[in-house]
Parts: C-alpha cells; structure tokens; sequence
C-alpha cells in the first residue's frame, strides 16, 4: 500500500473511531476520500417513515486550484444547522479537525503549500472555521492570495498552514509585487506585455507574463531565494530578493541593450499610439522619419516614455474612465471629417496631436506653456477650418 492510500485509510479508521465513540446505534458518519476531495456526513436516524435517516451536518473539502506545489482547498457546510446544538457542534469540529490533518499530511508528503478558502455565506459558520484552523496552528494568509496565480477560488478569507521557509519565500515576492508596481510608475516603458496562458501554472501569477523594457521582451521566474531573468535578446541572470531588486533588473537590462538600441532605438510605444489610438496606418507614413522629427523638438530619447504615458492616458479614456480624468489632462475637439484633435497632458508636456485620418497625416506637437495653445496649432486647425468652407461654398 502506497502512502497516500494509508493516509486515506487513517482517515477512515480515525473517523470510525469516532463514530464507535461518540456515536450511538441510530447515528451513522459516512465518508468518501480520494486526493480531490473529501466528504464526510453526520446521519441521524429518525422515526418518520419518508425518511428514515436525516442528514445533520456535511463537511466538504476540495482541492480547487491546479498551481504548482500548491494545495488550495475550498470549504463547503451544505447543512449548517449545526451550530445551534452544542453536541453536534463538538462533533462537526472534531470530523473537521480530521479532515485538516489529512490535508496536512497530505501537504507534507507533496512537500505543498496548504491554503484554505473560508469563504462561506453563513459567517457564524466562518468564524467557527476560522477559529478551528486557528487553534490548529493556521493563520490569516489574505495579504498573499493577490500575488498567486488562482483563478477558482473566493479569495478574500485566505488561511494557511505554512513553514518559516514559505513564509520568507512569499513575503520577499509580496515586496517584489510592491516593486513591481512602483516601476510601472516610475519607468513608462516598462510594462506587462502579455500573459502566456499555454504556459503551465506556477504558483504566482507574474511566472506566466512577459515584460517588455528597452526593447527587450522578457521572464521574470522566482525561486526559493532568488529571481532569474531571460528573455531572447538578453542572457539568463539570477538575482537575490533584497531591497530595489526591480530598479537592479532594469539597469541590467539597459546594460546589455544599449548597443542594439543604437542601431534600432525603442519605439514601440509610439508606433501602438499612432496605430491604435490615433489610427493611422503606419505603411502609409514614414514612421522612423516622423518619430526623428518628433523627438528633435523635445529631450532626446523622450518621446518613447511620453508615448507610453500618452498610451496609458489613451486607454483610459477608452474605458469610459473620462469622468475620472482631469478636464485639462484629455481633450478631443473633432471637426467633421477634416481633421481631430486631442490634448494630452503628461508629467512634463501639454500635447496637442492633430490626426487628418485620409490624408493619414498627423502632428504632435510640444509645449511646456500649458495654459496657452501654441500658434503651429492654431495655424493648422485654421487651414482645415479654411478649406472646409471653400469646399462647402
């Protein structure tokens, strides 16, 4: 007999165990284990002739989430009336104890973490599971469930059982996730790519999402004590959890492409804000010359990060999140099929960007005065309002 079958056939005896103790002849537990779930019924004989047994309390425990080494069990108490008899309610918790050292066992053996979803309608009956879990040695995990990778799961009452090491491991990735966000802010160009869903499971979320920085598409894989880093256009580093780790990974990053970003500087965010946002194709222009033309009136190797801010602006709009954003950060004054025109404010520039979507022409034009429209706009909209009236004459 394998281990896993011994710890399901302990489980049993204990249980029976405690039906030969505790129960008498018209009261009956039923059980049903396996390494998915695990069932246990309280049955209690009655005299009506319909139905001969009434069911007092079910217990259901189910591993929900496939991430790796990882047990992530849901709790269910169909019948929940168990809480109004004190009797009933020693025997549920004693059946609940039971099941949780065999999940815990059952972790061990996998060398797994153990978390358990405590959500429940009935919180009277959520707080008795906490407090049993509690007195088991758990305790409150939720800070930690917004970095995992779950999908199944009411993750808003999160309890695990959990080592010193495990502890450690997921404290520094829920510090990294701090840093994490913090860059998104301070480095435009940085950002979450896309996420490769064909990739297996990890057991956090950012295992399976590909960042882009400097134009370089990479990973970032965590271990025990240490990240790595790769990607196609940069080689594999390890890098130990400690304090700005983020800020060392992008440094590195800038490191090993900035030769490649001389010979083909980052534009990606300025080619995705002139494609999809302003809708111009970009077979029709000459982007390279555009983007050099552009970047001449501002800081050199600027216009990449206003883009990105500008794409960020963009998307919330988008979103019908308007009502949210500042009257002076997003304008769009639209003159019949002549010509659109947006202001987008940024940290360090108002622009005014003119789209002409048929003749595929555009302007983005500068200025540091944000409280005066400069005159090249002025001039601009003024030749469209003039050749409007000539055609409509």
């Amino acid at each position: 007999m394998n281990t896993i079958s011994q710890l399901k056939n302990n489980l049993i005896i204990r249980l029976k165990e405690l039906e030969n103790i505790h129960l008498q002849a018209h009261e009956q537990l039923f059980v049903d284990v396996s390494s998915k779930k695990v069932i246990v019924k309280y049955f209690y004989e009655t005299d009506n002739k319909e139905q001969k047994s009434e069911c007092r309390f079910a217990i259901e425990a189910k591993n929900v989430e496939k991430l790796k080494k990882t047990m992530f069990l849901q709790f269910s108490s169909p019948e929940n009336n168990v809480l109004e008899n004190p009797c009933n309610l020693q025997l549920y918790k004693e059946v609940f104890n039971h099941i949780i050292t065999f999940w815990l066992d059952y972790a061990k053996l996998k060398n797994e973490y153990l978390f358990i979803d405590v959500y429940n309608r009935d919180n009277n009956l959520t707080t008795k599971w906490e407090q049993f879990l509690i007195e088991l040695g758990f305790f409150n995990c939720t800070e930690y469930s917004k970095i995992l990778d779950c999908e199944h799961i009411n993750l808003s009452n999160v309890y695990g059982y959990l080592g010193e090491e495990q502890i450690t491991y997921l404290s520094n990735m829920l510090t990294f996730h701090s840093e994490l966000n913090e860059v998104r802010i301070s480095e435009p160009t940085f950002f979450m790519d896309s996420y490769d869903y064909n990739q297996q499971k990890g057991l956090f979320r950012l295992e399976r999402q590909n960042y882009y920085f400097e134009n370089a598409l990479f990973k970032i894989i965590p271990r025990e004590s240490f990240l790595f880093v790769e990607g196609k256009q940069i080689p594999k580093k390890r890098f130990d959890f400690k304090k700005g780790v983020m800020l060392e990974i992008l440094d590195y990053i800038k490191e090993q492409m900035k030769m490649p970003n001389l010979l083909k500087p980052p534009r990606k965010h300025f080619s995705y804000l002139v494609k999809n946002h302003l809708k111009i194709n970009s077979y029709k222009i000459n982007l390279e010359y555009k983007y050099c033309e552009i970047e001449n009136i501002i800081e050199e190797g600027q216009l990449e990060n206003e883009s990105a801010y500008m794409v960020d602006i963009f998307k919330r709009a988008e979103k019908k999140a308007k009502k949210n954003l500042r009257d002076e950060e997003f304008k769009v004054i639209q003159t019949n099929l002549f010509c659109k025109m947006y202001k987008i404010q940024t940290q360090k520039y108002a622009w005014y960007i003119i789209v002409n979507i048929e003749a595929h022409k555009f302007w983005m034009i500068p200025t540091k005065n944000r409280d005066k429209t400069p005159q090249q706009v002025i001039d601009i909209i003024l030749f469209y309002l003039e050749g409007k009236c000539l055609l409509e004459a």
